[in-house]
């Protein structure tokens, strides 16, 4: 979880005036050890400071805020819950107290508690898009479509030429499945900067939620006219080839990466992918310049997968450890482990990961995870 309170709030504190008494130094040793990444040491120093009956008034609230980010930062979320919510008992109006909270409860898979403290911020700052944009994260986490469609819908009457609203709320209707009207947006935006890759992208996904594989195909093609030199699109390009089934051009695809100097761990899992189905394996060009890669972070589990270098429930592990109310660890997990049962020969558990991945993803993943379980059904089918 990232640190909310900026180093430059930091050292105004800090810097705000001398004191002898110890709750005070103890608040500044903590606050300096916060600053050092020492979360042991500042989680000691704040809580000698909070104990402390001389630590003044004015620091109390944000000693608190600072401990919680401490106790965040080391994954214990019911201590940095508890922090931040002493902190709003001492100021209930304080913005980064509920921002803090709201992210920690939704690390916590409390999206309920996170979103009313996310509404609770935007009260106290109502024009912020920033607090809005974290509220829609919770709420398409929480599926809570039609609200993050209302929030969008609020700027874009205020701003309806910026097509990052425009984008965002056609995903939102995308995956509430109201396609025409995820389509309007994406043309709008497209007609408002005709030059941008990412209408292109947006109509793409649409297209691709539809099974309209071709069209999805074409309009990559049209982004990446644009932006060439982004790897994601042509990991995207690639996933709707194989989609498709024409495995050939997606492992292409894949490869073009490489061979371009890319380095993109989705790359090469969706690469082994590819070539799997084909009955070939990745070259040992590759595998050796991604053995190179330090994959101690995700998906780096699932590409020791791959490389032969861990085992199914390793990675499955490192997903349920790594994984937040902000992300997709464990969908990408149950795809990738299920998906590599099925290249083994293992259609029984590759068909329960794939099925737990299409109850647990959105988005584009899902899609791929119902082709992939729908192949192993076919491949089985008497």
């Amino acid at each position: 979880m990232m640190r909310v309170l900026s180093s430059a709030c930091l050292w105004l504190t800090l810097l705000c005036g001398i004191a002898s008494a110890d709750g005070y130094s103890d608040f500044n040793a903590g606050v300096a050890s916060a600053m050092r990444d020492e979360s042991d040491s500042a989680i000691k120093s704040l809580t000698q400071a909070l104990a402390s009956p001389d630590l003044p008034q004015h620091l109390q609230a944000v000693a608190y805020l600072s401990r919680g980010h401490e106790f965040a930062e080391t994954h214990r979320l019911d201590a940095a819950i508890a922090d931040y919510t002493a902190a709003l008992k001492l100021k209930p109006d304080y913005l980064d107290a509920y921002v803090s909270r709201c992210r920690a409860y939704a690390e916590n898979r409390q999206y309920a508690d996170a979103i009313s403290d996310c509404s609770s911020a935007i009260r106290v700052q109502p024009a912020n898009w920033r607090l809005h944009e974290l509220r829609i994260d919770l709420y398409e986490q929480a599926r809570h479509y039609d609200d993050a469609i209302a929030d969008y819908s609020a700027f874009i009457a205020a701003r309806p030429d910026d097509i990052s609203l425009l984008l965002g709320r056609a995903n939102i209707l995308r995956l509430a499945g109201q396609y025409d009207k995820a389509m309007a947006d994406a043309k709008a935006a497209h007609d408002a900067e005709f030059h941008s890759a990412w209408p292109y992208v947006a109509i793409s996904s649409i297209a691709f939620s539809q099974n309209k594989f071709d069209e999805a195909i074409d309009n990559i093609d049209s982004a990446l006219d644009v932006e060439s030199h982004y790897t994601d699109l042509y990991v995207l390009k690639g996933q709707m080839l194989w989609a498709n089934g024409r495995l050939d051009r997606a492992s292409d695809t894949f490869e073009d990466i490489f061979a371009h100097d890319g380095m993109d761990p989705y790359a090469f899992l969706w690469l082994s992918l590819s070539e799997a189905a084909r009955g070939k394996t990745v070259s040992a060009d590759i595998v050796s310049r991604v053995e190179a890669v330090d994959q101690s972070r995700w998906p780096g589990p699932a590409v020791d997968l791959y490389l032969g270098k861990s085992t199914p429930e390793e990675v499955l592990q490192a997903a349920t450890k790594e994984a937040d109310g902000l992300n997709h660890d464990q969908c990408e997990a149950d795809f990738y482990v299920g998906a590599w049962q099925q290249a083994h020969g293992h259609p029984d558990d590759a068909t329960r990961l794939l099925t737990a991945a299409v109850g647990a993803c959105d988005d584009t993943q899902k899609q791929l995870a119902t082709i992939a379980l729908g192949r192993i059904q076919k491949a089985v089918a008497p």
